[in-house]
């Protein structure tokens, strides 16, 4: 047995549990992240509840490289949810798996939509992710586990079809620098 395998026997005992509890109260979980975009940088801050990450460009854009740009990160997400996914759902079908891995890329060009380059969309294209999974188990129930992470990856599926996103804008006055 795998050290992976016997995380996956953890993980699917807490799956049980976890599903077992929130079929008592099956409400919709809230989660949020708050930005924040420090002066003399424009590095921006983010925050997930204890977790800080920073979000940066290079220096054609006045940027510091201090972080990765936001189409990276949405890339990690994508990646880290596909083999989040990969390791739920191996467990629920009792799969032996020695190694995840999951690489992730898409395609950007930074001019696009701008006059001359509207061919080009103004989002990351042509995403594409491989996911390797190192098993001794049969190649018919890796597929399986394939077809359901496809089925039910929630980043995945959110980028295959994408939800309307309410968006709100508050303005504050600044207030003048008063000179003593």
């Amino acid at each position: 047995m795998s050290d992976l395998d016997e995380f996956l026997a953890r993980k699917r005992a807490a799956l049980t549990a976890f599903k077992d509890a929130f079929m008592a109260d099956p409400q919709p979980v809230e989660f949020s992240a708050s930005v924040e975009v420090r002066g003399r940088s424009g590095v921006r801050v983010i925050r997930i509840r204890q977790f800080e990450l920073i979000n940066d460009t290079g220096p054609a854009t006045a940027g510091f490289d201090l972080g990765p740009k936001s189409p990276e990160h949405l890339l990690a997400a994508l990646g880290g949810c596909i083999a989040h996914s990969a390791e739920m759902i191996a467990a629920m079908m009792c799969l032996s798996v020695d190694e995840i891995g999951v690489e992730v890329s898409a395609l950007a060009h930074p001019l696009g939509q701008t006059p001359g380059f509207e061919s080009f969309p103004i989002t990351p294209y042509n995403l594409k992710y491989t996911l390797t999974i190192s098993s001794s188990e049969p190649a018919e129930r890796i597929e399986d586990l394939h077809r359901e992470i496809e089925a039910t990856c929630p980043v995945l599926n959110l980028l295959k079809t994408p939800q309307p996103i309410a968006g709100r804008l508050e303005h504050f006055a600044s207030c003048p620098d008063i000179a003593a």
